[in-house]
């Protein structure tokens, strides 16, 4: 009789969160998503997957036969092969948010890096000459100093914005 329960309420819960998850997805998609679309879709999301995770339970001998199929076999290797390839960094909208903090924070002028840590030009200016930087002008950037290296962005940026002179 347990299946008989689950039975009642898995499919309307999959349905149901599906559409959610289609419309607020597909407002997402579009740039259209006002108020909470967001958080309802990534809600309907956890909706859906115990939905989802019922029927799988209730139709568990039915689905691993239709799985014996090549078609079936096809579209799930293929929704792995997107889930593989959605987890892999791409580009700039792959990197960590500290990753872009970094970038942001290299490519401002001394003058703009200066402000944004309330201390002047030239206290940046003196700290990494100091450090053994060569600073011709105001409007260079860390990128300019320190090259590409993240990791020397990094020490450029620590030496640059810290409180006192090391």
């Amino acid at each position: 009789m347990p299946s008989l329960s689950l039975r009642r309420w898995a499919t309307p819960l999959v349905a149901a969160s599906f559409l959610l998850m289609a419309v607020t997805g597909t407002l997402m998609f579009f740039h259209a998503a006002t108020g909470l679309s967001k958080e309802i879709h990534e809600w309907a999301g956890w909706v859906l997957l115990a939905g989802a995770g019922a029927h799988v339970a209730m139709n568990w001998r039915p689905l691993t036969a239709y799985l014996r199929r090549p078609l079936a076999q096809g579209m799930l290797a293929a929704g792995v092969v997107a889930v593989a390839i959605s987890l892999y960094p791409s580009g700039e909208g792959g990197a960590p948010d500290i990753q872009k903090m970094v970038n942001s924070l290299s490519t401002a002028s001394l003058s703009q890096l200066a402000a944004i840590g309330g201390q002047t030009e030239e206290t940046v200016t003196a700290r990494l000459n100091e450090a053994g930087m060569t600073v011709t002008s105001p409007d260079q950037t860390i990128a300019d100093i320190a090259g590409a290296e993240t990791g020397a962005r990094i020490a450029a940026l620590q030496t640059a914005l810290s409180s006192t002179a090391d």
